[in-house]
């Protein structure tokens, strides 16, 4: 029998992929964002680390695993929970972010020899990669 690593994407959520913000700030990528900056509005690190703790808590409050990816250098918006592709049955997609910003997110979910190192520990292969 084949094994699915996605049998539903509405069903109970198990296992989530998380970033701390540690090198958070604001960068202008999109509308939102964008009235932030000319404001001249600036991410709060400390308001953002312990935004995320809670979001971790109630998380793990629910039963869900957190897993942690580690914070790159230089990568402020790596702190979501689903943005670096899409999951099917057969493992996941790696995608390619369009803003400069953003790219150097895709190459932390890989391994020197092209396996997804943060998949191994959701046990979820690279199935495809887009860039």
């Amino acid at each position: 029998m084949e094994h699915s690593f996605v049998t539903s994407s509405t069903g109970k959520l198990e296992k989530v992929l998380l970033c701390p913000p540690v090198n958070i700030s604001l960068e202008p990528i999109d509308y939102i964002s964008n009235r932030w900056a000319a404001a001249g509005a600036q991410a709060n690190r400390d308001a953002c680390l312990k935004e995320h703790a809670s979001l971790v808590q109630a998380y793990r409050a629910n039963g869900v695993e957190v897993i942690m990816a580690e914070p790159a250098a230089g990568l402020t918006n790596q702190v979501y929970s689903r943005d670096f592709g899409a999951c099917i049955k057969e493992g996941y997609i790696l995608g390619n972010f369009r803003e400069p910003v953003r790219q150097g997110e895709s190459h932390c979910y890989l391994l020197p020899a092209g396996n997804g190192e943060v998949a191994d520990s959701l046990h979820s292969p690279l199935y495809r990669r887009l860039f």
